[in-house]
Order: structure tokens, then sequence, then C-alpha cells
């Protein structure tokens, strides 16, 4: 029968896979477990397990974490991990222990580069935000990569188009396709239409990669969304918290140089006339280094996203806890939308990581926010 660390309220247990899928172990006892996931990036599991635990370690295994909790069990994180270092220890206990780090499947996104020429089809796009994050990945490591061998498409799916997200033009050849998704995303985001994207695991055995529109999770904001949640100091869940207002980089005023010399050379600008305007000295003037893009459209998007990555910041950030009227898993989960309250002002903030540790039969939950 198998059983993993059982809490008042949960139950976490850890399969060994293949890089295949197949059930190999079931992994018991754990000694300590730890893992971290974020927003548009890939998360990192470490395991400590006496070695007779499991011996056959090699690359890519698979671990599945399986957790419940309140009625119902999932896999945690809707991913699966893949074993990318191992560790054997001598204690001076004399016990010897293996330690495990894998990463979650959206590392699988950092292997593979655009491996087309600059100026092609697939490698200089104007598409809706989230469909090009898909062509992106079909083309390099589904089924529309042209070149043998890049063709992961019997282990991992992409979800159907669905043209959900802003309008982006992007040009981003030799580039690693990670790197180039979080960019597309982060430009989406400064624009105020964020897309997020995750490779998750709808079963053990399954890989899918999928982007989300607006919000990776559920919206729990305070008055109006799905059973609002408010972190605040004063329920105890919310800690570490920090206000900041900061002009200290702030841009007004863009000029973008795409490719050519002196007057030949694309140029374009972007500015913000209400923040000129409010302070004498507010033309405050950048130069964005564009001379990759050929195409007129791409060197303007530069102009506009560097322009807003110049808007004055104000956020609220900070730590949240698990109290038993915020439960992780029950009431909120990665990438939700909720509220939180300091000094009588409330914002609205994403859940953009999650931090769990596991050791000694106590779970500990800790979560990062930040204000959108």
């Amino acid at each position: 029968m198998e059983w993993g660390w059982r809490m008042s309220e949960t139950t976490t247990s850890v399969w060994v896979l293949s890089a295949q899928g197949v059930r190999m172990a079931f992994l018991d006892p754990i000694r300590w477990m730890s893992y971290a996931l974020p927003l548009n990036d890939f998360g990192i599991l470490s395991i400590e397990i006496p070695s007779s635990t499991f011996t056959n370690w090699k690359r890519d295994l698979r671990l599945v974490i399986t957790r419940s909790a309140f009625g119902t069990q999932s896999i945690e994180g809707e991913t699966v991990w893949l074993v990318r270092r191992i560790v054997k220890k001598l204690l001076t206990s004399g016990e010897q222990v293996t330690q495990i780090t894998a990463y979650s499947a959206a590392e699988l996104l950092r292997r593979r580069i655009v491996a087309y020429a600059a100026g092609s089809s697939k490698a200089d796009k104007t598409d809706k935000a989230d469909d090009m994050l898909k062509a992106i990945v079909r083309e390099n490591m589904g089924n529309l990569a042209t070149i043998v061998g890049r063709d992961w498409t019997s282990y991992m799916t992409v979800q159907a188009n669905t043209a959900a997200g802003a309008s982006v033009t992007k040009q981003f050849s030799r580039r690693v396709v990670l790197d180039v998704l979080q960019e597309i995303a982060q430009d989406t985001a400064q624009q105020g239409n964020p897309i997020y994207f995750d490779v998750i695991a709808p079963s053990e055995t399954t890989l899918e990669f999928r982007t989300y529109a607006t919000l990776r999770g559920m919206d729990h904001s305070f008055p109006h969304g799905i059973q609002p949640i408010v972190f605040s100091p004063k329920f105890g869940n919310l800690t570490d918290i920090r206000l900041s207002t900061d002009w200290a980089d702030e841009i007004t005023y863009v000029y973008a140089l795409g490719q050519g010399v002196e007057d030949n050379r694309i140029v374009k600008v972007a500015g913000d006339s209400t923040r000129i305007s409010a302070s004498p000295f507010g033309r405050i003037e950048r130069v964005r280094d564009a001379r990759n893009l050929s195409n007129e459209d791409s060197v303007q998007s530069e102009a506009d996203t560097y322009l807003e990555t110049g808007k004055p910041k104000r956020t609220l950030s900070g730590i949240i806890m698990d109290t038993s009227s915020a439960r992780y898993g029950l009431h909120w989960r990665l990438g939700d939308k909720v509220t939180a309250e300091f000094d009588n002002e409330q914002f609205d903030c994403i859940i953009n990581q999650i931090q769990v540790r596991i050791e000694d039969g106590t779970e500990t939950i800790e979560a990062r926010l930040t204000s959108i």
C-alpha cells in the first residue's frame, strides 16, 4: 500500500518513473524534500533519501509528486520532475544518503534553440503572443521541427491555438527557446496583456505545452473574484512586505535603432507625453539597440516595449503563509490573482512562486506574491 508523509490534512508521495513515463519505484523512506515552482520558468526539486531506498538513478528519470489534500488527489504543480543531478554522501553517523536534484518539465524548453536563420518565417514572426509561443515550441521540439531528431511529439504535445494574446512582432534566430518565450511573455505583461506558459503533466505519462492568457490560475481578488482572498499582516498570512515607489530607472522617450548606417538606419521613437510634462526635467531619453532587426514594425515594437519598461514602479511584494483560512491547494495555488493589504492600501497581486519543504512529517509552505 502506498503512503507518504501524512500531515493532519495532506499526504505527499513520490514515484520514480522511467524517462518514457513507466513507473519504476515508490520512494520510501525520504529524509526530506524541498521544491519551488515559479511562473514562466522551470522549478527545482531537491530530495534526500537513504541510498538504499533506490539505486538505479539515470538522467531524466521522472519524479512525480502526488499530493492528497482536502479530499482530492492531484499531481503537485501539474508537472513531473526530470532528474539532473545525483550526489551520494556519507554522513558522520555512518549513514549513506543520496541527494537528487530534478527540474520541472518546463526545463525542456531550455534544451533547444531556435535553429533557423534570421529572416526566416520560423525566426521572424508577427502573431498573437500565445500562438507565437506555441509555434516556436512546435517548430523546435514538436511536429513542425524540420531537422531530424528534434521532434518530441511522442512525449510532449502542444495545446491548440487560441489567439488569446496581444499581437507581437519578434525576431529571435539562434536563441534559446525558453529565453525567447520569457521575453515575449514579459513584453506582453508590460503592455498589460500578460501571457503565461508551462509544460504540464495532465497525467504521469503525458506532457503538454500550454499557454494561459491574463492569469495562470484563478481570480481570487477582492471584492469581485471567486471566493476572494485578502493577505494582510493583520490576518497573519502576509510577511516580509515591501512597498516601493521607484523613479530611479524611469524612461520617458526612446530611440530604437534598427539595421542600417547613419541616415539609412531604421530609427523609431516612442514617448510618454504625460510623464514628460509632469516635471520640467521629465524628458528622460534612452537608446534601444535593435541592430539585429530589419523590420520597421519590429523596431517600433522594441521602442514601445522599452518605453513600458521605463515606467515608474510602485510595487508591493511579500511572502504569504499557509494558514487555516487561506490554505494552499484549497483556497489558492500558483498563478492565482489575490489581494494584498498593507499600510491602509489594497493591491491586486499574482502568486508567482511557491516553496514547499517536507521534513520529519511537517509540511512548510510559503509563496511569493507581487502586485500587478
